[in-house]
């Protein structure tokens, strides 16, 4: 009985860590905490560059 439950418990998040259910997810909530003003954003410190990318731009959001 120990070896199904833990089975099970593997497989279900098995199927929700490798689901589209889990991708939306995902990207919904990076999305909408980019929305958030910029204090609530950590960014990456300035630093001149000869790229064409802005890194300032860049907001890195954290969720557990």
């Amino acid at each position: 009985m120990l070896f199904i439950f833990l089975f099970q418990s593997f497989y279900l998040l098995h199927l929700f860590f490798y689901s589209f259910f889990h991708l939306f997810f995902h990207c919904f909530f990076h999305f909408f905490l980019t929305l958030l003003p910029p204090r609530f954003h950590i960014t990456r410190p300035r630093f001149r560059s000869s790229t064409a990318f802005d890194w300032n731009r860049v907001s890195i959001t954290f969720f557990w």
